[in-house]
């Protein structure tokens, strides 16, 4: 072990994860790119990020089985992982089960980080799309509200404008 912890090996499947997750901002080889991030899990399997990019991967090709599989074994090397709760939400908000969707994504919202901006729009634009569908107004202005303590004024501005919006136009279409 070097000082920080890591074994050699480890450092190799970091290097290697490095290399497909450019790769993979660059390319639509998605056979090789597996093949390349298997290697990385089979090298370190508490590797979480590699299991999210492998994860992302399979959803690029809409293997939704494949990729929820995935993502258990990220949260399982890391319980914190707000992105594989994040993707599993995504799945589950694309197969319209807004109930699971809600979950994992309030999963999410707990495990990331404050310093993770663009994850954290993104979770409270997709918990926000979920609570709409649902009609839920009240979790939406609940949500609204923990969304501008959290975020810079103008990524709350676009969801507040958003959202607040539409919640007025259903309430309206509702009377």
């Amino acid at each position: 072990m070097n000082k920080r912890g890591l074994k050699v090996r480890d450092l190799n499947a970091h290097r290697i994860y490095k290399e497909v997750e450019s790769e993979a901002m660059q390319s639509c080889n998605y056979g090789k790119l597996l093949g390349k991030v298997q290697e990385v899990t089979k090298a370190d399997p508490m590797f979480d990020k590699a299991y999210v990019l492998q994860g992302e991967i399979f959803l690029s090709l809409n293997r939704f089985n494949d990729a929820m599989k995935v993502f258990d074994k990220a949260i399982a090397a890391n319980p914190k992982c707000a992105k594989a709760y994040a993707s599993k939400s995504l799945i589950y908000d694309i197969k319209n089960f807004n109930e699971k969707a809600l979950e994992y994504c309030n999963k999410a919202l707990e495990c990331v980080s404050s310093s993770d901006l663009e994850l954290l729009v993104s979770l409270f634009d997709q918990k926000l799309s979920i609570l709409s569908r649902m009609n839920q107004e009240e979790e939406i202005s609940s949500t609204l509200l923990n969304a501008e303590k959290l975020l810079s004024e103008e990524d709350f501005e676009y969801l507040n404008d958003f959202y607040a919006q539409e919640t007025k136009l259903r309430l309206v279409a509702i009377s």
